[in-house]
């Protein structure tokens, strides 16, 4: 669960390379879906992730939209804290411990958004609240941050990349939203 808050303030969050990836591949409205997003959010990643889904990945459509949200300053990237070396103690993924450390760094505040449930559970071990993007979104229409139609527009956008029950229950938890 997000925490309240004050009327223009945005939640924090920070994005692991998938979250990033869908975000900015799916498009609503001719438009990728981070942009609706940024109306109601602060997003952050670490080095690795941009490295990974971006720097990586430069010639696909969806690192080219990040690159441009970074160049705008409207994706801030930070370096990634050396500490704690999660990943000395888990199989995770460079972007989901650089997540971690991060998210851990900035404190209790921010959002981490991991959408594989190894980096989910890791998380919620270091004393994060970590969320799913699609959670991410449903919290948004539920502190008035996102349109409700917009908010399902987007989910369906990007229902390729979250199959099965998780999908069916996000849809099913915004539909008694509008």
């Amino acid at each position: 669960m997000l925490r309240t808050l004050k009327r223009g303030e945005k939640h924090p969050v920070v994005l692991d390379s998938a979250p990033l990836i869908t975000l900015c591949s799916c498009e609503v409205e001719g438009h990728p879906i981070i942009d609706k997003l940024l109306r109601g959010t602060l997003v952050m990643i670490p080095d690795t992730v941009k490295e990974l889904a971006v720097d990586a990945r430069r010639e696909l459509h969806d690192a080219a939209v990040a690159k441009r949200l970074i160049e705008q300053g409207k994706i801030s990237v930070f370096p990634e804290p050396a500490s704690p070396q999660v990943e000395d103690y888990y199989n995770l993924g460079e972007g989901q411990c650089a997540v971690i450390r991060l998210a851990l760094k900035l404190g209790q505040d921010v959002t981490p958004i991991l959408d594989e449930r190894g980096g989910f559970l890791i998380a919620c071990h270091y004393g994060l609240h970590p969320m799913f993007l699609l959670d991410l979104i449903v919290a948004l229409v539920q502190q008035k941050k996102l349109d409700a139609q917009v908010a399902q527009t987007m989910v369906e956008s990007a229902k390729v990349r979250y199959p099965g029950p998780h999908l069916v229950h996000v849809q099913a938890q915004l539909e008694e939203l509008k």
